[in-house]
């Protein structure tokens, strides 16, 4: 579980740091990410680069993640804050929301990123 955490814990530090190339890296390429805009999932990291160019139109999002177990599917459940300020004319931002996040973890890529109580 200690590398999966460290692989996941970067991620984090990737996203909120706009690395997309470096998450990309640390997905398989057929990955499946749930969609939290829309719902759904994201297939592969051509639409996965495009789903954050959007999402961060709109949003300028920071996820913090607070605690790290491995469930009984062995994946890894993230308990995590999310917030958000708006890009300038958008919706209105939000702070210190709670989440959860599971990551599906296969020969040290993530294959799939699902959103608690999202399918």
């Amino acid at each position: 579980m200690e590398n999966d955490t460290a692989l996941i814990k970067q991620l984090y530090e990737d996203f909120n740091a706009r690395k997309v190339d470096s998450i990309l890296a640390k997905l398989t390429e057929d990955v499946m990410w749930a969609n939290g805009m829309d719902g759904g999932y994201i297939h592969g990291h051509k639409d996965l680069r495009n789903y954050w160019e959007r999402q961060w139109s709109v949003l300028n999002p920071q996820i913090k993640p607070v605690s790290f177990k491995k469930t009984e599917e062995d994946s890894i459940f993230a308990d995590v804050l999310f917030s958000g300020q708006p890009m300038e004319g958008q919706m209105q931002g939000f702070k210190d929301m709670p989440a959860g996040h599971i990551f599906h973890v296969k020969d040290g890529l993530v294959s799939r990123f699902d959103i608690q109580g999202r399918s």
